[in-house]
């Protein structure tokens, strides 16, 4: 195999600086002390007033990057009669004059022109899934299994009253966050009338984890509806707040299929949902009445052979309340489709092998939008014609961008990260670019030397297919030694590992293994995010068959080096990277030295059932497809050391899949190292994540280094 260079692009740092991380540094620094300089929590507080957030207060931000105050925190300390150390970070304007801030449980809002309070209440202690509605001043939350209402005047009242076990009403937690979910209740535009998901996972097998620190454990069951077994069942209530009965929408189809994409009508008296079936191949996008519950109409079904997915509502037209622009992969890539309110497909709207990743909003006859670019290493944004398609590029330079338009799309901030540049923003209009930060390398500054970085594109294990990597050569790298290997992989879909932003996407913790004389290698496979269906689809009913061919790509590639040592090979991921972790340890057992495998997925019978589903079918439709994937069944092969890891506490993969996998070991006479953290779910964080990348970077030490 020959690969194709991309333009290359080296990241060199002085080699003068003598610097270097520490272990914790590299841990938990990235995102403190080397956090490159920002303007925090950027927001308009009109089309032409840009605003952002300090400890101190609110700062009003000029188009040459000045700050004033525009309201401290002194100002809010002596209308609040209170003594808050730090400005809340939580705020937003509910309108130019009316400042929105959240302080924990606290909601307050306030006329920063006049300087009135105009509203200040505490949510009860117990209050989860904040959500308000900042026009109103209402706030909808929940309380163990129910709704609830803080009124404008911070009066409560319950909306629901579910006391059987296994229902919640308006959690997020709904078909465990797939599909794009992250919220369980939706305020409608005028703010009387409040929908939310009652999901009903009485009937969901419990999975039995235990709780350690009591002198006798405790028993915390979760409901993990595992692959092939009994989902939850989910339906959507509505309610008008003023007097008004609660009402179920009548969703047709099974029990167990998955409500998404729910979006009110500008007008308030519907709700668009996505009505999924559990195959996931089949979607029907459907309207119903809010004031009794019932289907109005379904306006179009799309299907797939292998999954449609859902992840976005629908965007209307602020001036034309009969159209929306709806997301969908029908094309190969995420595209926007203009329809009418009825379901009319009016006509596709974005094109191209590009991947869309945020529609921003509609302004004039434009749609404004983010989309990757570059193989995907690239995010740019553009401004396009609803009539004509004509593409308007808003982004300047290579790199990825963050755009954040005002509510006319007469002006926008524009934020780029890349490779050589650590953060820079413009104020930006349709004849002028303002720069008001250019953030320096946080390294430099704090004199530390980083390895320098190289981009690689590949060719995947089908010999056609591009696929990007990234090599982080060792400090004070020498062509003619050679060094051991690790090879981090995540691999799985939803994730990407190398873009083209600050420090090419890595941690810094890989930057601290190649200061340790590591070669650190990264490889996006096929199945991976923001390529396109056709990249992704290809892991459809085999995890890990396709992935682990193309990382074995990678690792010819590696072995082709005359710097690499091809005894001194490791690999490390976490979860989807776990699996794969292991997959490639017992699939190529003679290739590699050392494995670290945290939070792996080992039998994706074992999963649950929104994610394994969508890649893997149910076991009873892919028996072949299970068993091949089954990690257990390839304990046998193991021959190097490997360091399993997980948390005890960990609802996402459970701990089932490093027991079963240990077992199988200890059947076939294998050694296998493990270490179970207490208390910690799928990730570890906080202090003991420095102990964490401590027990990796210690047991990859004692198996590579010589």
């Amino acid at each position: 195999m020959r690969i194709r260079l991309a333009s290359i692009l080296l990241l060199f740092l002085p080699s003068f600086l003598i610097g270097q991380l520490t272990l914790e540094q590299a841990t938990l620094g990235q995102w403190r002390q080397f956090r490159p300089k920002d303007l925090n929590n950027i927001q308009w507080k009109n089309e032409r007033t840009v605003t952002c957030w300090d400890i101190s207060g609110i700062q009003q931000l000029s188009p040459n990057g000045e700050k004033t105050m525009l309201y401290s925190l002194s100002q809010l300390n002596a209308v609040l009669k209170d003594s808050l150390k730090g400005f809340p970070f939580s705020y937003s304007w509910a309108n130019p004059s009316t400042l929105h801030v959240q302080q924990g449980l606290r909601i307050i809002q306030l006329n920063v022109e006049t300087g009135t309070l105009l509203r200040d209440y505490t949510l009860p202690e117990d209050a989860e899934n904040i959500h308000p509605h900042l026009p109103t001043g209402k706030t909808a939350f929940t309380r163990g299994q129910n709704v609830w209402l803080a009124g404008s005047d911070g009066g409560l009242r319950a909306l629901s009253f579910d006391e059987a076990p296994g229902i919640v009403n308006g959690s997020g937690y709904v078909h465990r966050q797939e599909f794009g979910i992250s919220e369980g209740l939706f305020w409608s535009p005028d703010g009387q009338s409040l929908a939310w998901y009652r999901k009903d996972e009485g009937m969901v097998t419990e999975y039995p984890l235990v709780e350690s620190p009591a002198r006798i454990a405790n028993h915390r069951p979760v409901r993990y509806p595992m692959a092939g077994m009994k989902s939850e069942e989910v339906t959507l209530q509505v309610l008008k707040l003023n007097g008004g009965q609660i009402q179920t929408l009548q969703t047709p189809g099974d029990k167990e299929q998955y409500l998404t994409a729910v979006t009110w009508s500008p007008n308030n008296n519907h709700l668009y949902v996505g009505l999924l079936n559990r195959g996931q191949d089949s979607l029907r996008l459907c309207r119903f009445k809010v004031s009794d519950g019932t289907l109005d109409a379904v306006l179009f079904q799309e299907t797939d052979s292998r999954w449609v997915e859902p992840e976005h509502g629908l965007t209307f037209l602020p001036n034309n309340p009969d159209q929306f622009i709806w997301w969908s992969e029908r094309d190969g890539y995420d595209q926007a489709y203009l329809y009418s309110s009825q379901g009319q497909l009016i006509r596709q709207l974005t094109t191209g092998p590009y991947v869309l990743t945020n529609i921003h909003g509609i302004f004039g006859n434009e749609l404004w939008i983010t989309r990757a670019e570059n193989n995907g290493l690239d995010r740019q944004s553009y401004a396009v014609h609803l009539k004509s398609g004509k593409y308007r590029r808003l982004t300047e330079g290579d790199g990825v961008h963050t755009l954040v338009p005002n509510s006319a799309g007469t002006a926008w901030i524009d934020k780029l990260s890349n490779p050589l540049l650590a953060n820079r923003v413009d104020w930006c209009s349709p004849k002028s670019r303002k720069r008001i930060l250019d953030a320096p390398n946080p390294y430099l500054e704090k004199g530390i030397e980083l390895p320098k970085v190289e981009q690689l594109t590949l060719t995947a294990a089908d010999g056609k297919t591009a696929v990007n990597a990234r090599i982080i050569y060792p400090s004070n790298f020498k062509p003619e030694q050679q060094y051991p290997v690790l090879i981090y992989v995540y691999g799985g879909p939803h994730a990407q590992m190398i873009t083209r932003s600050w420090m090419w996407g890595a941690r810094l913790w890989d930057f601290y293994m190649a200061q340790e004389g590591y070669v650190v290698f990264t490889l996006d496979n096929r199945g991976s995010a923001y390529r396109g269906k056709e990249f992704e689809g290809i892991i459809h009913r085999q995890l890990g068959e396709a992935e682990a061919a193309d990382q074995l790509q990678g690792l010819n590639y590696l072995k082709s080096l005359p710097f690499v040592d091809k005894k001194r090979i490791g690999v490390h991921g976490w979860s989807f990277g776990g699996f794969m972790t292991t997959n490639l340890l017992t699939r190529n057992p003679d290739d590699f030295a050392v494995g670290v495998a945290g939070g792996p997925v080992m039998d994706w019978s074992l999963y649950e059932v929104m994610y394994g589903e969508r890649y893997m079918d149910r076991p009873q439709e892919n028996e072949e497809g299970y068993m091949i994937t089954d990690l257990t069944r390839r304990a046998k092969n193991l021959k190097s050391p490997l360091l399993i890891i997980h948390g005890d506490q960990d609802d996402v993969v459970v701990p089932q899949h490093s027991m079963r996998f240990l077992k199988a070991c200890v059947d076939e006479s294998i050694p296998v190292d493990f270490f179970l953290y207490p208390n910690h779910a799928h990730n570890v964080v906080g202090k003991d994540r420095v102990h964490l990348m401590d027990k990796i970077t210690r047991y990859l030490n004692q198996h590579l280094k010589p």
